[in-house]
């Protein structure tokens, strides 16, 4: 009987016993018989997946990539998965010779039935049970958040060389659902390595409406089908010969480009009064957090002036550390008290306490969850959440959303979580909904110089750095983690990048601290470059210090993944922004302008860049402006982006040509 069918079987059974006792039954899972020569079908599947000749850029290939799941009206299930890859190189024999999986051993538990190495000449390798890890998930340390639940099981496979292959089954055995009566599921057709077939099934019973979507599926590579069989109901869904994904600089999250199946029972609306439910017993305030509120929001009118007071405060007092423990530890919050108490929490902890603060000062406060990091897909209400932020909604009806785990955002919620899913938290039930896309102009940079040439050449210059939006947390951030003299050394390289033997005078940045949000960040710069241009006869010939770009930081990172000819994903630049440039630079009266650089305006509504001279009377004024309209350049638009830089690459390399006055 083949290994396939007897998989069916084992979920059939399984099914039965659930029928009966409604909970998953404690019993031994089905283990996989050790082989030591690969059956002659298999070896000819693995043989004929083919090489690097014809995969050049693969470093491995799914030769199958399957997933059986039956599911319970009450969201409890069981899902075998099988994966048989085959390494076509040296990288590939990296990647895959330690695999990784992810469980949760509060909510289900995992079981390795079959680990092997399958060598070219067809002998097995077998893994034994007593090398395979279990292992603390570390995957949130750098956030500062324990899970206790988060666990891997981690297999190494031994032997392995170009031309093996692995291959893994493992059952997944759910002990809880997340929320009592959702089976969430989801599956990925598409990866960073070829995938000769996937195949993901479902069963489930007759009386459960099942929701599902298939991103980037517009040309129906991946195949649907849905029978009914001894009263339940078999959902499959299909790929062969899935292209992988080559991976682009400064492309979006691979979740955004790849086909993925996302499957559920739940709708938004009940998502969110789920959410509501977990949340809102946590939200109970005692005297010491009305006290504070009061404290903060003495003497203050608006509601603008009470919404910065508070959400400042919970965002710069309240530390972002957490351990969680307990059933509900990565859905529900601590009581507020506690995390009021501690001075610490995680995104849920303090976006709880941002929201129960709020409302004692009379504000209409929310509960949201979201995700800043891949767009959420609406057309299916999947748990695609890993972040919560709170929502004000103002007299006049709109919304205002703010993140209190950011310290430096002035503007309550940080540029890069705009055009981000979000899900309210509500006794009514919300639908799904989008924060909004900034404009750039508020997330602009302004540099302004004022500057004075000699005869001899030298430049003296008064230069002042402000910005607002993300600008000005870049900005706040570049300086926090600095020392003062470390400013200076930073600032006095990057001067240095525009005239090597530039001296930096002067440095001022305010506010300080930095971290005082209630003042925009300024940041003064004071220096003096000799042989800033070059003497040609009667001619003095220079650049605009600023033209350069050197000082402005942050169109630097944004652009440094810009430099491919031509892109297949877009290009994720996070938000929109802008930067405006202006310097005034005085010569002696002794020259006239002979020459100025060509004005360039390169104009789309959503790309923008002008760059001009003006000339006045023993002075010339220097101006650019650029302005990013769309957080993600799509394809079609990444020509002009690309002509808007090379316009920037030439203006730098502009030219101011300056002539001694013929003597009277």
């Amino acid at each position: 009987m083949k290994l396939k069918h007897l998989l069916i079987i084992t979920v059939g059974l399984t099914w039965a016993i659930w029928g009966c006792f409604g909970k998953p039954p404690q019993r031994s899972i089905f283990r996989y018989p050790l082989e030591s020569q690969a059956p002659p079908q298999l070896l000819k599947l693995i043989h004929q997946a083919g090489t690097s000749a014809e995969h050049p850029n693969a470093n491995a290939i799914y030769i199958a990539d399957e997933d059986s799941t039956i599911f319970q009206k009450s969201g409890l299930y069981e899902a075998h998965i099988h994966i048989l890859v085959k390494i076509l190189n040296e990288k590939g024999k990296e990647d895959f010779g330690v695999v990784k999986l992810q469980y949760d051993r509060l909510y289900d538990s995992l079981v390795v039935t079959q680990a092997r190495v399958i060598a070219p000449d067809g002998s097995i390798t077998n893994v034994p049970d007593s090398t395979i890890k279990d292992i603390n998930q570390s995957e949130d340390a750098e956030m500062s958040i324990y899970w206790s639940g988060s666990r891997e099981k981690v297999i190494t496979f031994p032997n392995l060389r170009v031309g093996s292959a692995i291959e893994y089954r493992a059952c997944y055995l759910a002990k809880q659902p997340a929320i009592k009566g959702v089976f969430d599921w989801g599956n990925w057709f598409q990866g960073k390595e070829p995938k000769l077939m996937v195949k993901e099934t479902l069963i489930g019973p007759r009386d459960v409406q099942l929701s599902w979507f298939c991103t980037q599926n517009q040309d129906g590579k991946v195949k649907f089908s849905q029978r009914e069989e001894g009263g339940k109901i078999i959902y499959q869904w299909v790929a062969k010969d899935v292209a992988q994904i080559v991976e682009e600089p400064g492309m979006p999250p691979l979740g955004e480009v790849a086909r993925r199946l996302l499957v559920t029972t739940n709708t938004w609306k009940k998502a969110s009064r789920d959410s509501y439910r977990l949340c809102e017993p946590m939200l109970k305030t005692d005297e010491q957090i009305r006290e504070k509120v009061a404290e903060l929001t003495k003497g203050l009118q608006t509601e603008e002036e009470k919404i910065r007071a508070i959400y400042y405060w919970v965002a710069q007092k309240v530390r972002y550390v957490g351990l969680s423990f307990g059933k509900k530890e990565g859905l529900q919050p601590h009581p507020v008290t506690m995390t009021f108490k501690n001075g610490q929490g995680v995104c849920k902890d303090k976006s709880a306490l941002l929201v129960a603060m709020l409302r004692e000062a009379g504000l209409d406060a929310y509960y949201v969850l979201t995700n800043p990091e891949t767009r959420v897909v609406p057309q299916v209400a999947t748990d695609q959440f890993n972040h919560v932020i709170t929502a004000v909604r103002r007299k006049d009806g709109t919304y205002c959303y703010l993140d209190p785990t950011d310290d430096l955002c002035r503007d309550f919620l940080p540029a890069y979580e705009g055009d981000k899913g979000i899900l309210l938290s509500t006794k009514e039930g919300a639908d799904i909904d989008f924060t909004p896309i900034p404009p750039p102009q508020r997330n602009m940079g302004r540099i302004v110089a004022s500057s004075e040439l000699t005869a001899g050449g030298t430049l003296r210059s008064r230069v002042t750095i402000t910005g607002n939006g993300f600008y000005d947390e870049v900005l706040r951030s570049t300086m926090r983690r600095r020392s003062p003299e470390e400013r200076k050394i930073y600032w006095q390289r990057k001067l240095q990048e525009v005239f090597p033997g530039a001296k930096l005078l002067k440095f001022s940045v305010s506010p300080q601290p930095v971290s005082d949000l209630y003042q925009p960040i300024e940041i003064r710069l004071e220096y003096e470059a000799p042989n800033c241009g070059y003497h040609a006869g009667d001619f003095f010939v220079f650049s605009s210090p600023l033209s350069s770009g050197k000082l402005a930081i942050l169109s630097h990172y944004f652009f440094r993944n810009a430099k491919l000819p031509q892109r297949r994903y877009p290009l994720d630049l996070w938000t929109t922004f802008g930067s405006a440039e202006e310097e005034t630079i005085r010569f002696p009266s002794s020259y006239r302008v002979r020459a100025l650089p060509d004005s360039v305006r390169i104009h789309h509504p959503k790309l923008s860049y002008r760059m001009f001279y003006e000339q006045g009377k023993g002075e010339v004024v220097y101006h650019k402006e650029l302005l990013i309209g769309e957080p993600q350049v799509p394809p079609e638009d990444y020509p002009l982006l690309r002509e808007i830089l090379q316009a920037s690459s030439r203006s730098a390399k502009g030219l101011v040509v300056l002539e001694k006055s013929a003597k009277p």
